[in-house]
């Protein structure tokens, strides 16, 4: 994971464990929605399905993967609103 990302705190953190498609995605969508541009959202989830989801969703216009992490049965993003 990127260090700067460690330290810099998220003004918003979802926690979307449990959640089947299309939930982590539409959520996601929805908490951006709400953020100001350069805003950080973290996203906690447990579905493998939504990995491939969320790939696309941070190389989309407007959003920048800040990073990522698995760990064991989960998923953390950090997503930057641009």
């Amino acid at each position: 994971m990127n260090q700067a990302a460690e330290t810099t705190k998220p003004s918003q953190e979802i926690d979307l464990s449990g959640l089947t498609c299309p939930l982590p995605i539409l959520k996601t969508k929805a908490a951006l929605a709400r953020l100001g541009s350069g805003e950080l959202l973290k996203v906690i989830i447990t579905n493998p399905d939504s990995v491939r989801e969320f790939g696309v969703l941070c190389n989309s216009p407007g959003v920048k993967l800040e990073s990522f992490q698995e760990t064991g049965a989960s998923w953390i993003y950090q997503i930057r609103k641009l």
